[in-house]
């Protein structure tokens, strides 16, 4: 399914797949940013690379991230660094991410992003594409959304993906979609958004839903018929015992 980019339209991508993603450390570094520092009038033009090797050491907390340091308000990280970054709201959600992912103990480029939903803002010419993000072998976010807007900056091109085309093994594609597969199906049946997913009235589209265990409903129809067959089958067994008696005492 096609997806429209508002801010930088590319005729070769057609939206985001269901397969992982990682995010490509250079291209993510040279995301622009702008940083200020207080009582300095002049900005200084920056990378999401730098910015982050600036503060990934330092005592972050939610707050200074979610509503101080990159939300146009100065934050005091430490004693001798007061400061605000400003910029495009894709670059500052990507440092963002990279910022928290790393406090948590997680190698932000390392960790996998499976894309699972997209929206459309009905008042704005906006887009929400979601993914959950799986680290050291569980899932660590159900939910992580990026916005493309007309001033956005959103660039899908940061996300990696696997490339097959010299793979060392004829299984080895085989072997990466099977786990693919199960990531999904831990997150639709595991996690609370992913169920939600599932439960959703418009019926969005589940990747590989359908081998994320048995068809109840189906399963409920077959044992119907079962049971229709089976009571048809007594009443024939009845019928021909009647007969049998009928002929006997005759």
């Amino acid at each position: 399914m096609k997806h429209h980019i508002w801010s930088k339209p590319d005729l070769h991508w057609e939206g985001f797949e269901p397969v992982p993603y990682w995010f490509h450390m250079e291209k993510s570094f040279a995301l622009k940013l702008t940083r200020k520092s207080e009582g300095q009038n002049a900005d200084q033009h920056t990378t999401v690379g730098d910015v982050y090797a600036l503060l990934r050491d330092k005592p972050l907390s939610p707050e200074s991230l979610e509503g101080g340091v990159l939300e146009d308000r100065f934050v005091t990280l430490d004693d001798s660094l007061t400061l605000k970054i400003e910029g495009p709201l894709f670059n500052r959600d990507v440092l963002r991410t990279t910022l928290t992912l790393h406090s948590e103990g997680i190698n932000p480029f390392s960790a996998i992003w499976y894309y699972f939903d997209h929206d459309t803002c009905r008042q704005d010419p906006q887009e929400c594409y979601s993914f959950f993000v799986v680290a050291n072998d569980k899932i660590t976010r159900e939910r992580v959304a990026f916005f493309n807007d007309l001033y956005s900056g959103f660039d899908p091109t940061i996300f990696d993906t696997h490339d097959y085309k010299d793979m060392t093994w004829g299984d080895e594609a085989d072997w990466h979609e099977a786990d693919t597969r199960y990531w999904y199906r831990k997150f639709y049946t595991e996690t609370r958004t992913g169920q939600l997913m599932a439960l959703r009235p418009d019926e969005p589209q589940l990747f590989f839903y359908e081998e994320t265990g048995p068809d109840v409903m189906g399963a409920i129809g077959v044992l119907n018929q079962s049971l229709v067959t089976i009571r048809l089958l007594l009443w024939a067994l009845v019928i021909v015992s009647v007969i049998n008696l009928v002929v006997h005492w005759r």
